[in-house]
């Protein structure tokens, strides 16, 4: 066959050329279509006409019902929470977003446990703006808690014990109670083994200390699941920087069994009777000198677990953490106990701590607080002569309540 002439070569290099040409100009409108339908002709994704600003001003002047459904406290409170924000922790109105929103996206996120995506579409700000929002708040939040989460006066006895015939003048030196709980933790999977202690879930373990008032005084965050709870309570009365409010004197605070009953921390008699269960299921009343002083003795420490029982039952995302880094989760619990704090200041029948008024409420989920039998405590240095010496003052108070219960 005989070779095509040299102008036809150069009419297929042509048409490779036109192919060419033609495809990127199909390439090209294609990539102009799709930049137009990406963002020229996009469908806003947050264009409800209820901004968040409008939601939270609505709900403001609603029925008040409303409010503390969704930030777990009152319209009157509520201001005066935001306003205390602004005028002592930082916090500002932003461009585009006022301090109460601020306030709002942040006690409805720990309230409900919910996702920033959810509260992005709640609020109508993109997921990043809620997020930069959130930690916002927390961190004015937990500047709120340095001044909030404090001890109480220690001259005076607590109105509690005080004005109770139960515990007066038995435990008229106790200043409130020491106990632990845990928290749920949001952790990878190939970093869980160390936040998986008495629960399944990963957990964070965290002690407080309260007054009777249900108050927290001292809150420390951030161990793992697996800590024992007596080197968690060691390492908070030993290390200067944790800043525990040590009593003072012949002042102490009531602790469970599984810590060392020594000056400044009134432990039950162990090898008998204590949690308030024990008698409640059993339906028989305390027998003798020392089941009757941890009766008391329990009673009167329960305040702590109807404290936890307040602070989880009014903030869903404590039992239901979020996937925020672990430096973000170990302030959270401060944050709740902080706003916590503000509302039994500020707010008179509150429903969760009316819920929580019976000083002998057995409160669910109180036998994974600290110093739970299941772990040995650890032993810290203490003279003998000062563990006698606490262990006289509880004798002292066993006898004088055994003495009253018998009318002698």
């Amino acid at each position: 066959m005989d070779p095509l002439p040299l102008h036809w070569y150069d009419i297929f290099e042509e048409l490779e050329q036109i192919e060419e040409d033609v495809m990127m100009m199909f390439l090209m409108l294609f990539c102009f279509e799709e930049y137009e339908r990406l963002y020229l002709l996009k469908t806003p994704c947050r264009n409800s006409k209820m901004s968040g600003h409008a939601y939270v001003m609505e709900l403001m002047n609603a029925n008040p019902t409303r409010c503390y459904d969704m930030f777990r406290m009152k319209p009157n409170v509520f201001i005066t929470f935001s306003n205390t924000l602004m005028e002592n922790c930082g916090l500002k109105h932003s461009r585009y977003l006022s301090a109460y929103e601020q306030v709002a996206i942040f006690l409805h996120i720990i309230a409900h446990g919910i996702t920033s995506r959810v509260a992005a579409e709640k609020f109508q700000h993109s997921g990043e703006t809620i997020s930069k929002v959130f930690h916002r708040v927390l961190k004015a939040i937990c500047k709120l808690g340095v001044e909030i989460i404090a001890p109480p006066n220690f001259d005076e006895v607590p109105p509690e014990i005080l004005h109770n015939p139960k515990y007066y003048p038995f435990f008229k030196d106790c200043i409130g109670a020491i106990d632990g709980t845990h928290i749920e933790a949001c952790i990878p999977i190939p970093q869980q083994i160390p936040y998986r202690g008495k629960k399944v879930e990963p957990t964070q373990n965290v002690i407080a200390a309260c007054s009777f008032d249900l108050c927290f005084t001292f809150v420390m965050c951030g161990w793992e699941g697996t800590a024992n709870d007596s080197r968690i309570f060691f390492e908070c009365i030993t290390n200067p920087e944790n800043k525990f409010p040590m009593p003072v004197g012949d002042k102490y605070y009531l602790v469970d069994s599984g810590f060392t009953n020594m000056p400044g921390f009134l432990a039950p008699i162990r090898g008998e009777r204590y949690h308030l269960n024990d008698w409640r299921n059993s339906g028989r009343v305390p027998q003798g000198r020392e089941e009757l002083f941890n009766y008391y003795h329990s009673s009167l420490r329960n305040g702590i677990e109807r404290s936890f029982g307040v602070l989880k039952e009014r903030f869903t995302i404590l039992s239901n953490m979020l996937p925020y880094p672990m430096e973000t989760q170990k302030y959270i619990p401060i944050a709740c106990c902080t706003v916590h704090n503000f509302i039994r200041k500020h707010s008179k029948n509150d429903k969760y701590f009316d819920n929580y008024a019976d000083e002998d409420m057995i409160v669910e989920d109180s036998e994974f607080g600290i110093g739970a039998s299941s772990q040995n405590p650890i032993d810290i240095n203490i003279s003998r002569a000062h563990l006698r010496q606490m262990g006289r003052v509880r004798d002292e108070i066993a006898d004088q309540i055994w003495a009253t219960f018998r009318g002698t």
